[in-house]
Protein backbone atom coordinates (compact mmCIF):
# COMPACT_ATOMS: atom_id res chain seq x y z
CA UNK A 1 0.00 0.00 0.00
CA UNK A 2 2.87 2.34 0.86
CA UNK A 3 4.51 1.57 -2.49
CA UNK A 4 1.29 2.43 -4.35
CA UNK A 5 0.94 5.77 -2.54
CA UNK A 6 4.61 6.62 -3.16
CA UNK A 7 4.29 5.86 -6.88
CA UNK A 8 1.22 8.09 -7.13
CA UNK A 9 3.02 10.93 -5.41
CA UNK A 10 6.02 10.62 -7.75
CA UNK A 11 3.76 10.58 -10.81
CA UNK A 12 1.89 13.67 -9.59
CA UNK A 13 5.13 15.47 -8.81
CA UNK A 14 6.53 14.60 -12.24
CA UNK A 15 3.48 15.99 -13.99
CA UNK A 16 3.60 19.23 -12.02
CA UNK A 17 7.29 19.92 -12.55
CA UNK A 18 7.47 18.84 -16.22
CA UNK A 19 7.77 21.39 -19.11
CA UNK A 20 4.68 23.46 -20.05
CA UNK A 21 3.64 22.28 -23.52
CA UNK A 22 0.84 24.87 -23.93
CA UNK A 23 1.33 26.67 -27.27
CA UNK A 24 1.66 30.47 -27.04
CA UNK A 25 -1.38 32.42 -28.20
CA UNK A 26 -1.16 33.63 -31.81
CA UNK A 27 -1.29 37.44 -31.87
CA UNK A 28 -3.74 39.31 -34.10
CA UNK A 29 -2.40 40.16 -37.56
CA UNK A 30 -3.22 42.45 -40.44
CA UNK A 31 -4.20 40.21 -43.36
CA UNK A 32 -4.79 42.79 -46.10
CA UNK A 33 -4.08 46.45 -46.81
CA UNK A 34 -4.91 48.80 -49.69
CA UNK A 35 -4.03 52.49 -49.96
CA UNK A 36 -6.46 54.67 -51.89
CA UNK A 37 -5.45 58.19 -52.97
CA UNK A 38 -7.58 61.11 -54.13
CA UNK A 39 -5.47 63.96 -55.50
CA UNK A 40 -5.99 67.64 -56.06
CA UNK A 41 -3.62 70.30 -57.33
CA UNK A 42 -1.98 71.12 -53.97
CA UNK A 43 -3.16 68.42 -51.58
CA UNK A 44 -4.43 64.88 -51.44
CA UNK A 45 -6.46 62.51 -49.27
CA UNK A 46 -5.43 58.96 -48.49
CA UNK A 47 -7.47 56.08 -47.09
CA UNK A 48 -5.98 52.79 -45.94
CA UNK A 49 -8.52 49.96 -46.09
CA UNK A 50 -7.47 46.77 -44.31
CA UNK A 51 -8.52 43.66 -42.40
CA UNK A 52 -7.34 42.30 -39.06
CA UNK A 53 -7.58 38.65 -38.04
CA UNK A 54 -7.54 37.48 -34.41
CA UNK A 55 -7.63 33.99 -32.82
CA UNK A 56 -9.67 35.36 -29.92
CA UNK A 57 -12.24 38.12 -29.57
CA UNK A 58 -10.54 41.48 -29.95
CA UNK A 59 -11.20 45.21 -30.25
CA UNK A 60 -9.27 47.54 -32.55
CA UNK A 61 -9.37 50.59 -30.32
CA UNK A 62 -7.43 53.16 -32.33
CA UNK A 63 -4.71 53.80 -34.90
CA UNK A 64 -1.67 56.04 -34.54
CA UNK A 65 -0.22 56.96 -37.92
CA UNK A 66 2.04 59.20 -39.96
CA UNK A 67 1.62 60.27 -43.56
CA UNK A 68 4.86 60.15 -45.53
CA UNK A 69 5.37 61.91 -48.88
CA UNK A 70 8.61 61.64 -50.84
CA UNK A 71 10.37 60.24 -47.78
CA UNK A 72 9.24 63.06 -45.46
CA UNK A 73 6.65 62.85 -42.69
CA UNK A 74 4.12 65.56 -43.59
CA UNK A 75 1.47 64.79 -40.98
CA UNK A 76 0.91 62.64 -37.88
CA UNK A 77 -2.35 61.77 -36.19
CA UNK A 78 -4.50 59.37 -34.24
CA UNK A 79 -7.92 57.97 -35.11
CA UNK A 80 -10.43 56.13 -32.94
CA UNK A 81 -11.72 52.97 -34.58
CA UNK A 82 -13.53 50.79 -31.99
CA UNK A 83 -13.88 47.85 -34.39
CA UNK A 84 -14.84 44.48 -32.88
CA UNK A 85 -13.12 41.37 -34.24
CA UNK A 86 -14.84 38.00 -33.61
CA UNK A 87 -12.84 35.09 -32.19
CA UNK A 88 -11.19 33.18 -35.03
CA UNK A 89 -12.46 35.71 -37.57
CA UNK A 90 -11.48 39.03 -39.08
CA UNK A 91 -12.90 42.54 -39.38
CA UNK A 92 -12.28 45.48 -41.69
CA UNK A 93 -10.93 48.88 -40.67
CA UNK A 94 -10.31 52.20 -42.41
CA UNK A 95 -7.81 54.95 -41.64
CA UNK A 96 -7.95 58.30 -43.44
CA UNK A 97 -5.79 61.40 -43.58
CA UNK A 98 -5.13 64.39 -45.82
CA UNK A 99 -2.23 66.76 -46.30
CA UNK A 100 -0.67 69.22 -48.73
CA UNK A 101 2.30 68.21 -50.80
CA UNK A 102 2.99 71.82 -51.74
CA UNK A 103 2.68 74.84 -49.46
CA UNK A 104 3.21 77.72 -51.89
CA UNK A 105 3.38 78.68 -55.55
CA UNK A 106 7.15 78.16 -55.79
CA UNK A 107 6.86 74.58 -54.53
CA UNK A 108 4.09 73.90 -57.05
CA UNK A 109 6.29 75.22 -59.87
CA UNK A 110 9.14 73.00 -58.66
CA UNK A 111 6.82 69.98 -58.72
CA UNK A 112 5.74 70.87 -62.25
CA UNK A 113 9.37 71.01 -63.37
CA UNK A 114 10.11 67.69 -61.69
CA UNK A 115 7.20 65.72 -63.27
CA UNK A 116 7.01 61.92 -62.90
CA UNK A 117 5.76 60.36 -59.67
CA UNK A 118 6.50 60.54 -55.96
CA UNK A 119 6.01 57.92 -53.23
CA UNK A 120 3.29 58.34 -50.61
CA UNK A 121 2.62 56.04 -47.65
CA UNK A 122 0.46 55.74 -44.55
CA UNK A 123 2.08 53.80 -41.72
CA UNK A 124 1.61 53.31 -37.99
CA UNK A 125 0.25 50.98 -35.32
CA UNK A 126 -3.16 49.57 -34.42
CA UNK A 127 -3.95 49.39 -30.72
CA UNK A 128 -5.69 45.99 -30.37
CA UNK A 129 -7.07 44.77 -27.03
CA UNK A 130 -7.56 41.01 -26.61
CA UNK A 131 -7.22 38.41 -23.84
CA UNK A 132 -6.93 41.17 -21.27
CA UNK A 133 -3.89 42.83 -22.86
CA UNK A 134 -3.12 45.52 -25.41
CA UNK A 135 -1.02 44.72 -28.50
CA UNK A 136 0.37 47.24 -30.98
CA UNK A 137 0.09 45.83 -34.50
CA UNK A 138 2.08 47.44 -37.34
CA UNK A 139 0.48 48.52 -40.59
CA UNK A 140 2.01 50.25 -43.61
CA UNK A 141 1.05 50.69 -47.24
CA UNK A 142 2.48 52.94 -49.95
CA UNK A 143 2.03 53.74 -53.62
CA UNK A 144 3.31 56.07 -56.30
CA UNK A 145 1.22 59.16 -57.07
CA UNK A 146 1.56 61.52 -60.01
CA UNK A 147 3.40 64.77 -59.38
CA UNK A 148 0.97 67.72 -59.77
CA UNK A 149 1.38 69.69 -63.01
CA UNK A 150 0.46 73.28 -63.76
CA UNK A 151 -2.47 73.99 -66.10
CA UNK A 152 -1.80 76.17 -69.16
CA UNK A 153 -3.83 78.39 -71.49
CA UNK A 154 -3.78 78.00 -75.26
CA UNK A 155 -5.83 79.20 -78.21
CA UNK A 156 -8.04 76.20 -78.88
CA UNK A 157 -9.79 77.69 -81.90
CA UNK A 158 -10.47 81.06 -83.48
CA UNK A 159 -13.05 82.15 -86.02
CA UNK A 160 -13.92 85.44 -87.69
CA UNK A 161 -16.59 86.40 -90.19
CA UNK A 162 -17.36 89.65 -92.04
CA UNK A 163 -21.07 90.45 -92.07
CA UNK A 164 -20.86 93.88 -93.69
CA UNK A 165 -18.28 96.37 -94.94
CA UNK A 166 -18.09 97.79 -91.41
CA UNK A 167 -18.97 94.77 -89.25
CA UNK A 168 -17.24 91.53 -88.28
CA UNK A 169 -17.72 89.03 -85.51
CA UNK A 170 -14.83 87.18 -83.84
CA UNK A 171 -14.97 84.11 -81.62
CA UNK A 172 -11.98 83.12 -79.49
CA UNK A 173 -12.05 79.67 -77.90
CA UNK A 174 -9.57 79.66 -75.01
CA UNK A 175 -8.40 76.25 -73.91
CA UNK A 176 -7.23 75.42 -70.38
CA UNK A 177 -5.09 72.28 -70.51
CA UNK A 178 -5.16 70.09 -67.41
CA UNK A 179 -2.33 67.52 -67.68
CA UNK A 180 -3.16 65.92 -64.33
CA UNK A 181 -4.93 62.58 -63.70
CA UNK A 182 -7.42 64.44 -61.51
CA UNK A 183 -9.77 67.40 -62.10
CA UNK A 184 -8.81 70.95 -61.14
CA UNK A 185 -11.11 73.77 -60.07
CA UNK A 186 -10.56 77.23 -61.58
CA UNK A 187 -10.70 80.45 -59.61
CA UNK A 188 -11.10 82.22 -62.92
CA UNK A 189 -9.68 82.92 -66.37
CA UNK A 190 -9.17 86.68 -66.72
CA UNK A 191 -9.03 87.97 -70.28
CA UNK A 192 -8.59 91.16 -72.25
CA UNK A 193 -9.12 91.23 -76.02
CA UNK A 194 -7.57 93.79 -78.37
CA UNK A 195 -8.10 94.05 -82.13
CA UNK A 196 -5.68 96.07 -84.28
CA UNK A 197 -4.28 97.73 -81.19
CA UNK A 198 -7.62 98.72 -79.60
CA UNK A 199 -9.00 97.01 -76.51
CA UNK A 200 -12.43 95.59 -77.26
CA UNK A 201 -13.55 93.77 -74.12
CA UNK A 202 -12.42 92.17 -70.89
CA UNK A 203 -13.85 89.92 -68.18
CA UNK A 204 -13.55 86.63 -66.29
CA UNK A 205 -14.45 83.14 -67.52
CA UNK A 206 -14.76 79.75 -65.81
CA UNK A 207 -14.94 80.97 -62.23
CA UNK A 208 -15.61 77.95 -59.98
CA UNK A 209 -15.72 75.52 -62.90
CA UNK A 210 -13.80 72.24 -63.07
CA UNK A 211 -11.55 71.02 -65.86
CA UNK A 212 -11.64 67.22 -66.04
CA UNK A 213 -8.55 65.08 -65.66
CA UNK A 214 -6.22 64.89 -68.69
CA UNK A 215 -8.49 67.14 -70.74
CA UNK A 216 -8.95 70.69 -72.01
CA UNK A 217 -11.66 73.03 -70.79
CA UNK A 218 -12.85 75.41 -73.50
CA UNK A 219 -14.17 78.92 -72.80
CA UNK A 220 -15.46 81.23 -75.55
CA UNK A 221 -15.18 84.98 -75.94
CA UNK A 222 -17.15 86.71 -78.70
CA UNK A 223 -16.19 90.15 -79.96
CA UNK A 224 -18.16 92.39 -82.33
CA UNK A 225 -16.00 94.70 -84.45
CA UNK A 226 -18.08 97.64 -85.71
CA UNK A 227 -18.20 101.44 -85.56
CA UNK A 228 -19.58 101.40 -82.02
CA UNK A 229 -16.90 99.09 -80.61
CA UNK A 230 -13.82 99.90 -82.71
CA UNK A 231 -14.38 103.33 -84.28
CA UNK A 232 -15.45 105.12 -87.42
CA UNK A 233 -12.60 103.81 -89.59
CA UNK A 234 -13.55 100.20 -88.97
CA UNK A 235 -14.58 99.71 -92.62
CA UNK A 236 -10.98 100.27 -93.74
CA UNK A 237 -9.82 97.68 -91.20
CA UNK A 238 -12.38 95.06 -92.21
CA UNK A 239 -11.67 95.62 -95.91
CA UNK A 240 -8.20 94.10 -95.39
CA UNK A 241 -9.89 90.81 -94.31
CA UNK A 242 -7.05 90.28 -91.84
CA UNK A 243 -7.24 91.46 -88.23
CA UNK A 244 -4.39 91.44 -85.75
CA UNK A 245 -5.62 90.24 -82.34
CA UNK A 246 -4.21 89.87 -78.84
CA UNK A 247 -5.85 87.98 -75.99
CA UNK A 248 -4.08 88.22 -72.63
CA UNK A 249 -4.80 87.73 -68.96
CA UNK A 250 -4.23 85.38 -66.03
CA UNK A 251 -5.26 81.83 -65.28
CA UNK A 252 -6.03 81.45 -61.58
CA UNK A 253 -6.45 78.28 -59.54
CA UNK A 254 -5.20 77.00 -56.19
CA UNK A 255 -1.68 78.51 -55.85
CA UNK A 256 -1.72 79.20 -59.60
CA UNK A 257 -1.57 82.64 -61.19
CA UNK A 258 -0.21 82.11 -64.70
CA UNK A 259 -0.10 85.00 -67.15
CA UNK A 260 -0.79 84.27 -70.81
CA UNK A 261 -0.55 86.35 -73.98
CA UNK A 262 -1.93 84.96 -77.24
CA UNK A 263 -1.60 87.01 -80.43
CA UNK A 264 -1.69 86.63 -84.16
CA UNK A 265 -3.50 87.54 -87.39
CA UNK A 266 -7.01 86.36 -88.11
CA UNK A 267 -8.26 85.97 -91.67
CA UNK A 268 -11.92 86.86 -92.00
CA UNK A 269 -14.46 84.64 -93.72
CA UNK A 270 -16.83 86.55 -95.97
CA UNK A 271 -20.43 85.88 -94.90
CA UNK A 272 -22.01 88.58 -97.01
Amino acid sequence: MRLVVLAAVLIFAGCKTGPDTTAPATPPEVTSQELQVQQELTDFTVKLVGKLKSPDAAMIEKASFELVVDGKVVHTGEQRLNVAVPAGGEAGFEIGDSAKYVANADELKAMDARSGTLPAALRGKLAVRHSGKLDLIDFARGREVRVPRLPHVKMQAIDGARYADNEANLTFSLGVDNPNPFPIRLDGLDYKVSVAGKQMTDGVLGRGEKVDSSSTGVFEVQVAVNPDTWGKDVDKLIKTLKLHYEVSGDLKADLVAEAYDLKGDLKLNVSK
